[in-house]
């Protein structure tokens, strides 16, 4: 029996399979994050594979093709202060390796070329969800989107998951019960709850301890919810499309 789940990822798909996803819903999602600790009990990629997971369920769902997930954010220079061993102001602050953060200039100027590869690759909006989300990192995303939109007729929808997590849950937490009890439902293999608080520490480091109330059962509900949330203002946004103006025209 053929499997009735659509492959949506971009690096798995064939031209001709891609060619007939464009054609269909031209619709780009782009998965952004860092990596980065979560406590003892997640994974260092935690942020993009989460923003990833929740894009592939709103393409299945909604129609698009998702890009693999960017490893790469920012928290801007607060994360080099740190990184540099000045750590004055907030001790526990100071990262152990592992992290990684790049300048946010940077990571507007990839996203942008980014944006310029998905539009000539057909697509007509991009929906940029970033799983990681300090400020720095969110305004980063965003301010791509609009840069790029002035001179291009793409729709860019910048947002990190909790802006759309509506009815169900309120998230916005580091690695506490919104964020794992998404992974968990993601990626059920990957979440080590009898790693929380750390063993070694006793200490609940660069977690929430709302982590203990976190569940699967929550995760698939939010999930479902967010990929939703995407995928129809994914499609409302592909109704507005118009190929003889840009943004910054109006």
């Amino acid at each position: 029996m053929p499997n009735e789940t659509p492959e949506v990822r971009w690096e798995y798909l064939f031209p001709k399979e891609f060619e007939v996803a464009v054609a269909q819903c031209p619709v780009c999602y782009m998965p952004l994050g860092t990596l980065e600790r979560h406590g003892a009990h997640l994974p260092f990629g935690q942020d993009a594979m989460k923003a990833h997971g929740l894009c592939v369920r709103a393409a299945q769902k909604h129609g698009g093709i998702v890009l693999p997930p960017l490893h790469w954010g920012t928290h801007g220079w607060w994360a080099e202060d740190y990184r540099r061993g000045d750590d004055s102001e907030w001790p526990a602050a100071k990262q152990p390796p592992g992290s990684v953060y790049i300048h946010e200039g940077l990571l507007i100027n990839l996203l942008l070329s980014m944006f310029r590869e998905v539009e000539y690759a057909g697509f007509k909006v991009i929906v940029a969800l970033t799983g990681h989300y300090p400020g720095q990192q969110a305004q980063a995303v965003n301010n791509a989107a609009t840069q790029y939109m002035c001179d291009s007729p793409v729709k860019v929808w910048a947002l990190y998951e909790p802006e759309v997590s509506g009815e169900v849950e309120v998230g916005a937490d580091h690695a506490g019960k919104w964020e794992t009890s998404i992974f968990w439902a993601l990626y059920p293999d990957l979440v080590k709850m009898d790693r929380c608080p750390d063993p070694d520490t006793g200490l609940f480091t660069w977690c929430d301890e709302t982590a203990l109330e976190s569940s699967p059962e929550l995760g698939r509900e939010v999930v479902e919810y967010v990929a939703d949330q995407l995928g129809q203002e994914a499609g409302r946004l592909l109704a507005a499309y118009d190929p003889q103006v840009a943004q910054g025209t109006k």
